[in-house]
């Protein structure tokens, strides 16, 4: 009995590859917009971290829709298009992502207070891990109120953020009947 050949098989329709992809999409046209975000005067040395926010939510709510490979091109696409170092960012997101994950069904079953918690301790923790790579490369310390002023603009634009993902997941939900 000879086996069917993959274009002899049918089309696996159940394949979450293509929300995964489009949401990969999305995260990375995300990072574009925070880029854009940097030319604006009231945040020129602190954007927002809006692309953090995105991570966070999607790994909270579903980890499978956002790959950690996804994550890891969002991070190389945000230090590449704001001249980072390469590698730091990415790291932070990726750290973000996986402990997000391991706590997913812990934050799935808590109040809202207790998520953005959650994330302004991730927060904290991104800018406390970019601060001491920061001083193991370079050798002195940057400007701390760009760093407090990044941090604390990403932890009070989470519940607009979180507002505007629930929206549209509960929307993609409807539209496609994509289960969380």
């Amino acid at each position: 009995m000879m086996s069917k050949g993959p274009l002899e098989r049918p089309a696996d329709l159940q394949s979450p590859l293509p929300f995964q992809f489009l949401i990969c999409v999305a995260g990375m046209l995300l990072v574009l917009f925070e880029a854009s975000l940097s030319q604006w005067a009231v945040f020129y040395t602190s954007v927002p971290l809006i692309s953090l926010s995105f991570i966070f939510y999607l790994r909270m709510i579903n980890p499978a829709m956002l790959p950690l490979m996804a994550v890891f091109l969002m991070g190389i696409l945000s230090e590449i298009v704001c001249s980072d170092p390469l590698g730091v960012k990415t790291t932070a997101m990726l750290l973000i992502a996986v402990i997000t994950t391991s706590r997913s069904q812990q934050l799935t079953h808590s109040d809202f207070l207790e998520v953005w918690a959650s994330f302004s301790t991730m927060c904290l923790l991104v800018s406390a891990f970019r601060l001491v790579v920061y001083l193991g490369f370079f050798f002195n310390v940057p400007d701390l109120a760009a760093i407090a002023n990044q941090t604390g603009m990403t932890i009070l634009l989470f519940p607009v953020v979180y507002v505007v993902l629930v929206s549209v997941s509960n929307s993609a939900q409807r539209l496609f009947g994509f289960q969380r």
